[in-house]
């Protein structure tokens, strides 16, 4: 529970900071700052999924397992 709570807020600031960083672009490559920290938002957001799949089996698994 607490990964998921973790993630959650992780996720929730990576977004934010993936819209805000729009306009910056990085020195050497100038590609912008938003396709860096989109990769963290998709990445927690990918995790969060995750977590719920497993939740879901583990109450699937323990209600046919009476």
């Amino acid at each position: 529970m607490i990964v998921f709570v973790s993630s959650c807020i992780i996720t929730y600031y990576a977004v934010k900071l993936t819209v805000r960083s729009v306009t910056k672009y990085t020195s050497v490559l100038k590609v912008p700052y938003c396709y860096i920290d989109a990769a963290v938002a998709v990445g927690f957001l990918t995790l969060i999924a995750y977590l719920i799949q497993k939740l879901l089996h583990l109450i699937r698994s323990k209600v046919k397992g009476g």
